[in-house]
């Protein structure tokens, strides 16, 4: 369920069947598109689309790729320490990537 700030219904969790990736991954970009104030960098669009990869196959692909974005410390406090001083600075190299995340 999206909340009260979003605009449309947030897409289902998706649990890794291909035949359904390429519905999924439009409803996903259709919904950033219209959401795009609240989803307006990578790291946000990225945060959403891990977070409805669920399930054996999805879920444990999604946690993988959320350990390599966290695992780079130090270029997330950078990145984190700018966001909190209101720049918008480029985004971590592994965080840089949506569209590998969304093809």
């Amino acid at each position: 369920m999206s909340s009260s700030s979003e605009v449309g219904v947030k897409p289902e969790a998706f649990q890794g069947d291909r035949a359904k990736s390429k519905d999924f991954k439009t409803r996903v970009r259709m919904f950033l598109r219209a959401n795009s104030t609240k989803y307006a960098n990578d790291g946000a669009k990225i945060a959403l689309f891990l977070g409805l990869c669920q399930g054996d196959v999805a879920g444990v692909w999604a946690s993988q790729r959320e350990d390599e974005i966290l695992s780079d410390d130090d270029a997330q406090e950078v990145y984190d320490a700018a966001i909190a001083a209101g720049v918008t600075p480029a985004p971590p190299a592994v965080v840089h990537r949506f569209d590998t995340f969304a093809i």
